[in-house]
């Protein structure tokens, strides 16, 4: 039976996310958007209003389209009692013994292997691959193309880039970034941002790594 979606947020991954829900032959009614005036019509979907008008949708299923982790995770405290969309693409492989948290999203050619855990409201990004026995946390968000060894642990609220790589059984604490193309090859038990081959904590690269500072940012 398809379900009746209200998306949260109508920019790039509000976009992405009606276009899979679709494909998983769901309805999107609209989206609830603070910035966009209401009527205004986004890749032919209609903005209902701003995302305090969300009591009014209650019988229907939310997604929070939002790339920053820390306001994705505001967001879920202030929305109450609401029944969040959990979206899997249809050219994603999702083992059977694996778990998605409710409102997480895993997209186009991602791959979640056996026994892998992903927590509530985490982005699963187009291409991503999460390993065997992988432990992440909630408010995750693994860019495009990013993979995980098996038996991996990420904190709550992290952000690996686009094309970062983590060896097998390491773990990152909770807040950490990596940037775009850092390869973790040991825990990281400090938050922070993360960069380079291998990856290390931003002020502790070598005075000549003109391009330390250079990490993707979440949409």
């Amino acid at each position: 039976m398809s379900k009746r979606v209200i998306i949260i947020g109508a920019g790039g991954q509000g976009k992405v996310i009606a276009d899979l829900a679709k494909a998983q032959n769901d309805d999107v009614l609209g989206f609830l958007d603070d910035q966009i005036k209401p009527g205004t019509l986004v890749c032919g979907i209609s903005v209902l209003g701003p995302v305090s008008d969300y009591t009014r949708y209650e019988k229907d299923w939310f997604f929070l389209a939002v790339g920053d982790n820390r306001l994705r995770e505001s967001l879920t405290q202030k929305l109450r009692d609401v029944r969040w969309y959990t979206a899997i693409h249809p050219s994603a492989f999702v083992s059977e013994d694996s778990v998605i948290g409710a409102g997480s999203v895993v997209l186009p050619q991602a791959v979640v292997h056996t026994d892998a855990v992903v927590g509530r409201h985490c982005i699963i990004n187009s291409g991503a691959v999460v390993e065997h026995d992988c432990r992440i946390g909630d408010y995750v968000h693994l860019s495009v193309g990013a993979r995980l060894g098996g038996g991996v642990t990420v904190g709550e609220g992290c952000f690996l880039g686009i094309g970062s790589a983590v060896r097998d059984h390491c773990r990152i604490a909770a807040g950490c970034v990596v940037g775009m193309g850092g390869v973790v090859v040991q825990d990281l038990t400090i938050p922070g941002v993360y960069t380079g081959v291998p990856a290390k904590r931003k002020g502790e690269q070598k005075a000549d790594g003109a391009d330390a500072d250079v990490f993707d940012q979440p949409s």
